[in-house]
């Protein structure tokens, strides 16, 4: 433990400062300043950073992020947000701070405060997708996927509380999975760059890693999550089906040593907790039907929980089969959802002429780009189950988008190869 002086003078007190650390002292500003552990420790705290910076760098440092910091806010905003301040105010009340506290501890003040941008309670806007005049039904579509730049749509919800609790945990490594065109794979690399942590994806299809790089100029999704400092681990098809078997995540644990393993899809119970914030109470209120897209039915499984009981979720699955069904209720006991297959376009990720002009003609008329494998999809079923009396006059519908745009480049690609119509708002996303 470093020794200091602890001293008082009244010259703090009219100046309405509480105390001060000038190594190798900690000045407070009276006598009674001194009995006062919480601020005796917040200054020893700050005595440990400048001892650290070799002191004369601390004071520089402190003073430049100060000075940038008042560019755009107030005085007292610009001081509490030098790093060194962050780290004193958040552990000033633990008393043994000092003891357990590793060298450079302030840096990872810098994670704290983008986790904080990058989770902070987000709300969505509500667009009109549709009007149905002769019906009067009123069906809207909820841009999740407007949330983050980078990390978008659901996948800011269901990374939330995992990535929130591997930071708590001390984990500085994710594993996570994925197909060749996940928009988890994306995002999971997105969002770990921006809190600091590695990330390695372990993606399906063993040939994608023989070379490497002409894999990355065809797939823009892997090459985001590589540019975003994500490794990438190819397994074979066979090995993939085993990646929630133990024998499996304990042999990536040997390779690539301690880290915290989120799911497919990013879906468990820390993920279907984020998704439940999705809902407004608005939404909760204004709403008689709630319809999502799902993939491993993470989202869908949040929505449903977080529903009003006069609500009822459609979940359309982005494959074919009902198996969906068994995943969504081993997050949620409630029973107000219907789930349909992906029974229309062909499977996952395939689609028809059919689907390409209705999400092209949709974004002419309302300005809203909607993906090929999940919400594209969504939005057709529904117009097609509303042309079809599914409905009764006056319902109002709640759609969510969420995200998966960073994929239309690939898919307009290969669309392109066979000879097909794209997207045609590659560029507006």
């Amino acid at each position: 433990m470093s020794r200091f002086f602890l001293v008082s003078t009244s010259i703090l007190g009219k100046l309405g400062i509480a105390g001060i650390c000038l190594y190798p002292f900690v000045i407070v500003s009276n006598e009674s300043h001194k009995e006062d552990m919480r601020l005796v420790n917040h200054e020893r705290i700050h005595l440990r950073q400048q001892i650290e910076l070799l002191i004369l760098p601390f004071y520089i440092w402190y003073l430049i992020e100060y000075v940038i910091g008042r560019f755009t806010m107030s005085h007292d905003q610009a001081y509490r947000n030098i790093v060194f301040e962050r780290e004193a105010y958040a552990r000033e009340s633990d008393l043994d701070y000092l003891k357990k506290r590793s060298l450079w501890q302030f840096l990872n003040f810098y994670r704290d405060s983008s986790k904080h941008e990058l989770f902070k309670e987000a709300t969505s806007i509500t667009q009109s997708f549709k009007t149905f005049p002769d019906k009067e039904i009123i069906l809207d579509i909820k841009r999740e996927d407007q949330l983050h730049p980078t990390v978008s749509g659901n996948k800011v919800r269901k990374l939330k509380y995992n990535l929130d609790h591997a930071l708590n945990s001390g984990f500085e490594q994710i594993i996570t999975f994925g197909g060749a065109y996940s928009n988890h794979i994306a995002a999971t690399a997105a969002a770990c760059d921006i809190l600091g942590l590695r990330s390695v994806g372990v993606i399906r299809g063993e040939e994608l890693g023989a070379d490497l790089q002409k894999t990355l100029s065809n797939n823009i999704t892997l090459k985001t999550a590589v540019d975003n400092g994500m490794e990438l681990a190819f397994v074979t098809r066979e090995e993939y089906k085993m990646k929630d078997q133990p024998s499996f995540i304990s042999h990536l644990l040997e390779k690539y040593g301690s880290s915290f393993i989120i799911p497919e899809g990013g879906t468990n119970e820390l993920a279907v907790k984020g998704s439940a914030e999705i809902l407004s109470q608005q939404d909760q209120q204004n709403y008689e039907f709630i319809c999502v897209a799902a993939g491993t039915g993470g989202t869908a499984a949040g929505i449903i929980e977080s529903s009003h009981s006069n609500q009822h979720v459609f979940v359309f699955s982005a494959l074919k089969g009902d198996f969906l069904k068994n995943e969504i209720e081993k997050y949620t006991d409630r029973k107000n959802f219907t789930l349909f297959s992906e029974d229309t376009f062909g499977g996952y990720a395939k689609s028809t002429d059919e689907l390409i002009n209705y999400m092209n003609a949709r974004f002419r008329e309302s300005g809203i780009p909607l993906d090929p494998i999940y919400t594209g999809k969504m939005m057709y079923r529904i117009e097609q189950m509303i042309a079809s009396g599914y409905f009764t006059d006056k319902t109002r519908i709640l759609a969510i988008h969420t995200g998966g745009l960073q994929g239309i480049p690939g898919f307009n690609r290969r669309l392109k190869k066979k000879g097909r119509l794209p997207l045609q708002y590659e560029d507006h996303i």
